[in-house]
């Protein structure tokens, strides 16, 4: 999603819906108190004034002390333990193959980056790297890289590019393969908000793709 930087409810949308939240609450208990009130009236005819004050303090004060630490707790929880703030991004791959040639072939590649934490994403590079694999005489599994790109978004260059919570960023590419190849390995780099990074790797088995034909 394109959005401007001065936002600060996309930025923190799980301080917000905790706000919400805590007044709800404030509501409810302030409704408690006033029922609490209310029968303390239509009981007190034994009590005196000072003894409904009393009481109506010692009630309000137990209904703060609650609160606090049920609010206490649910921020541990939710800010702490499961780290919402955290940025994180998850990454899947599709593909599809063409035969354009007898001794080559298209990949077309499209990788799929979703925001699974609470806090926007700043997209920076998506580095791509294409290597073959081949297993040689001896053994020894080989990598020869054929191929490498920063993929980037179809977005106007003076756009500001942020993944919002629960949205996908997705990048296509194509490449040439020779005809031959038995798999190719995809290595991917995302990189976004200044330090952090997230990597993938991705099989496309080029032999299983010939049975199939």
């Amino acid at each position: 999603m394109i959005s401007g930087r001065n936002n600060l409810g996309y930025l923190f949308p799980e301080l917000k819906t905790f706000a919400r939240r805590l007044r709800t609450f404030a509501i409810l208990v302030g409704l408690l108190v006033i029922i609490g009130l209310a029968w303390l009236g239509a009981s007190a005819s034994g009590l005196t004034l000072q003894d409904v004050k009393t009481i109506a303090e010692i009630i309000n004060n137990l209904v703060v002390a609650i609160s606090v630490i049920v609010g206490a707790i649910w921020a541990y929880y939710k800010f702490i333990k499961q780290r919402p703030l955290a940025s994180r991004l998850e990454m899947n791959f599709s593909h599809k193959i063409l035969q354009v040639r007898d001794d080559y072939l298209l990949v077309c590649l499209e990788v799929i980056s979703r925001n699974i934490g609470s806090t926007r994403i700043e997209p920076e590079s998506c580095d791509v790297q294409v290597m073959v694999l081949d297993i040689t005489d001896n053994g020894k599994l080989e990598r020869m890289r054929i191929w490498e790109a920063n993929l980037v978004p179809r977005i106007d260059a003076d756009s500001i590019w942020y993944i919002e919570p629960d949205e996908m960023d997705f990048r296509t590419t194509v490449f040439r393969a020779r005809q031959g190849y038995r798999a190719l390995l995809i290595e991917a780099e995302f990189r976004y908000n200044d330090s952090h990074r997230t990597r993938r790797q991705y099989l496309i088995d080029l032999v299983d793709n010939d049975k199939k034909k």
